[in-house]
């Protein structure tokens, strides 16, 4: 009985959707922020290249600095790589930078608004 318990857990724990807010809690995973920065910017299945978990100085609310890989688009410009700041539990994005295959910087957003949540 003892070995079934956290297997049952863990066969639980596989279940619960990856891109979904956090069980219990209100804030935001890091694939459900890739989804919707990506979404903005025309690509909802970009793949998350790096992610850290950190703490806002100023506020000290948790928030992650996330890197994308997709095809996206502003208007008629196009890049590899999106790069961003999150808070985790908010929707408040900020500091949007987009490469280009290259790693040449295509366009920058200081901050995606409160509308753009998708």
């Amino acid at each position: 009985m003892r070995a079934v318990l956290p297997a049952f857990f863990l066969l639980l724990t596989a279940l619960l959707p990856a891109n979904a807010h956090a069980a219990g809690s209100r804030h935001l995973t890091p694939a459900a922020l890739a989804v919707r920065v990506g979404r903005i910017f025309g690509d909802s299945r970009a793949r998350i290249i790096h992610l850290e978990r950190t703490t806002a100085e100023a506020s000290n609310q948790r928030m992650y600095v996330i890197g994308l890989r997709g095809s996206f688009r502003q208007g008629a410009r196009h890049a590899r790589y999106l790069y961003f700041s999150a808070l985790a539990g908010r929707w408040h994005v900020w500091g949007v930078v987009a490469y280009d295959a290259r790693h040449h910087v295509v366009w920058n957003d200081p901050i995606l608004p409160a509308r753009s949540r998708f």
